[in-house]
């Protein structure tokens, strides 16, 4: 796709995407799971990602609001960098929410990240909705791409089924001990495996879980990422999400992607949207579903194997929603005002007048001074006029019309929406 305004010549990247979070290779929750996959894609479709707003980047993309760590810029550096630079896009990706974390740490940083933004996109409809209660304007453009991952290391080949005779095996891993990850649920299957009250059911817990729980029948496993896990995950037979008020996640993803029909809780939030399609759901009664699941299994089985979650189809989405989003002729929100570091970002616009208005009092104090004292005085510095004009006036002539035509013409542009022109300069129109 070429992009209205032009495309890059031979030689250079489809277009430069910064991210505001850099990926860790280790176990670290969804988001960095979906970066991981995400950067990797774009990377080999031609683009070129980066993790700073440095060579001008065309869009960028806001993974989490919280500057620190691997997140190493937010809302204000990207304020002062649109201000700058109007041609450049923000796109918001949101997967949090303060109602499953049980803590009020992550409302108010996305509102204030999202005001920078052009387009957000949201993992779940659960998650849109839940915040568009709280402080998103739907009428603003906005997405829904559900989560997928990695299909060359989850996927379901050699995956076991459930034998006719034998235990069923459910499996769970969570990288967060967030108790509201379903830990009371699955403390309650052990539970009722140790008391002998659920017959033939395994239970496997991979990675962490709160303080306090002690594992009576549970074969527990450290945390473990990629490949290891996915292997792991392919000797279970059922994958069990207990987690409440999720805006997607990734972990149960995971597991259906290996194979493993899915039990999940009916307040999971964005999980209900896929745990619709591969398995059953449950509020109170956690031994009822196990016992329906093993009497359907070969249904649901069928539903997983035949069209399961992919992290391909994810990357592709997220690639063609960056490639509209640059195509369009203008950014498609304005940028709100913002104080950065105590100081109001001002647009180009405002810098250009500014300099504008400079040049025209400096123009007026010369016309003044001119009429009243005349050219000879004015122009002899030997002269109390002559002095002013040569050290003061001029000098501020000279500087507010430079930077005023600085302005307008290499970080300006020539028309509503148009990229500045040093972009046009390493662009060469199709």
């Amino acid at each position: 796709m070429a992009f209205p305004y032009s495309r890059y010549r031979r030689g250079e990247p489809v277009a430069r995407v910064a991210f505001n979070m850099r990926p860790l290779d280790r176990p670290w929750g969804g988001g960095n799971w979906w970066l991981t996959q995400i950067v990797g894609h774009l990377r080999k479709q031609g683009y070129d990602v980066r993790f700073d707003l440095k060579r001008d980047p065309d869009c960028i993309v806001v993974v989490d609001p919280r500057v620190g760590g691997n997140v190493v810029f937010g809302h204000k550096e990207i304020a002062r960098h649109k201000a700058r630079h109007r041609g450049v896009r923000c796109l918001h990706r949101i997967n949090e929410g303060d109602m499953h974390r049980g803590t009020p740490m992550m409302d108010e940083p996305l509102a204030e990240v999202n005001e920078v933004a052009d387009h957000t996109i949201f993992i779940s409809e659960w998650i849109r909705d839940y915040h568009a209660k709280r402080w998103f304007d739907r009428s603003r453009p906005h997405s829904v791409i559900l989560n997928g991952a990695n299909p060359t290391i989850f996927n379901a080949a050699g995956s076991e089924e459930l034998p006719e005779s034998g235990p069923m095996r459910l499996v769970t891993h969570h990288w967060s001990n967030n108790p509201r990850k379903g830990f009371d649920v699955y403390a309650e299957v052990d539970r009722l495996i140790a008391e002998g009250q659920l017959d033939g059911v395994e239970l496997w817990v991979i990675g962490r879980w709160p303080d306090g729980i002690e594992w009576r029948a549970a074969r527990t496993f450290e945390p473990v990422a990629g490949p290891e896990l996915a292997a792991l995950l392919r000797q279970g037979h059922v994958y069990l999400t207990a987690s409440r008020f999720e805006a997607g996640a990734m972990h149960f993803i995971e597991g259906v992607q290996c194979g493993l029909p899915l039990i999940y809780h009916d307040d999971g939030g964005g999980i209900v949207e896929l745990g619709r399609r591969y398995g059953i759901g449950f509020r109170d009664d956690i031994a009822a579903a196990i016992t329906t699941m093993r009497d359907r299994y070969p249904e649901f089985r069928r539903a997983v194997l035949a069209d399961p979650p992919s992290g391909d189809t994810m990357c592709r989405s997220y690639q063609a929603a960056i490639d509209n989003f640059l195509a369009r002729p203008e950014p498609t929100t304005a940028i709100p005002p913002t104080r950065a570091h105590g100081h109001s970002a001002r647009r180009p616009q405002e810098v250009r007048r500014l300099a504008a208005a400079l040049a025209l009092i400096a123009a007026i104090a010369w016309c003044c001074l001119l009429f009243g004292v005349g050219l000879d005085d004015l122009t002899d510095q030997h002269t109390q006029p002559g002095v002013i004009f040569s050290i003061v006036i001029l000098p501020l002539c000279i500087i507010a019309a430079t930077y005023g035509l600085w302005r307008t013409i290499w970080s300006g542009s020539q028309g509503p929406g148009s990229p500045p022109l040093r972009a046009r300069f390493r662009r060469w129109d199709s």
